[in-house]
């Protein structure tokens, strides 16, 4: 679930149902239910936080093709950019884009 944007902790739920299971049980526990469902999971990717930007501020087309250009360029050079998140370079390739084609950092 890409939208979570503060998961709860496992001591959460460890106190929530009182100290029954541990921390490595209950992580087991879970690992065994998404498996039984058939859930992969992976981690969100630059174009997923690309993606929720241009939702949330609706730019134009043009922008939002040079973002996504930009979002791609950033794996061919992966080697400088690994210190940064994907939240990190989408959020940069979606302000340069939007600077380049309306000269502001953000839509108003």
């Amino acid at each position: 679930k890409y939208e979570e944007i503060y998961p709860p902790d496992v001591d959460e739920f460890v106190y929530i149902i009182d100290d029954t299971y541990v921390v490595k049980q209950l992580l087991r526990m879970e690992h065994l239910l998404l498996r039984v469902l058939g859930f992969d999971l992976t981690a969100p990717t630059v174009n997923q936080f690309l993606l929720q930007y241009i939702q949330r501020r609706g730019i134009c087309m043009r922008t939002e093709n040079f973002a996504r250009y930009l979002a791609e360029l950033s794996l061919l050079q992966v080697d400088p950019l690994l210190e940064y998140l994907p939240s990190q370079i989408a959020a940069a390739a979606y302000c340069s884009a939007n600077y380049t084609v309306n000269r502001s950092f953000w839509p108003e």
